[in-house]
């Protein structure tokens, strides 16, 4: 962070999308992204960017995640079912992390310049979803 940007009060902007990307169906943590998210508040503005529909019981919820795992985000965004391209380039987001390949897309056709990551832990999902099923069936 430079000086200026200090004294201005304004730190750079990162987004993360929230369901699959910092928390699991089964309410797990995804610990790659929140120990990247708990890098990342040290130096930006973290926002979280989600799809989901607004309201107090899901803002609620991401709240206590956030809390729960010291994670310090500068605002929850919903974009209420919409692409989350719109939000992310009006909060001047740099970089995106995001588990929806359509968002990444929908965000580099936005905006050439922004960096995304692909946060999809494939071993993880394997993983949860070999969980579901009992091989013995």
């Amino acid at each position: 962070m430079n000086f200026l940007e200090y004294v201005e009060g304004k730190l750079p902007v990162v987004t993360m999308d929230f369901d699959h990307n910092l928390m699991f169906e089964t309410g797990e943590p995804n610990m790659e992204t929140v120990n990247q998210f708990k890098e990342l508040q040290q130096d930006y503005d973290v926002y979280i960017v989600t799809t989901q529909i607004k309201s107090s019981e899901k803002l609620a919820l991401i709240n206590k995640f956030l809390y729960d795992n010291g994670l310090k985000a500068k605002g929850v965004v919903f974009t209420n079912g919409k692409l989350k391209s719109d939000a992310v380039l009006t909060l001047g987001s740099t970089l995106h992390f995001d588990d929806d390949e359509e968002e990444l897309e929908a965000l580099k056709t936005a905006n050439p310049n922004i960096k995304v990551v692909n946060s999809f832990n494939k071993a993880k999902w394997d993983e949860y979803f070999s969980s579901l099923y009992d091989e013995d069936d």
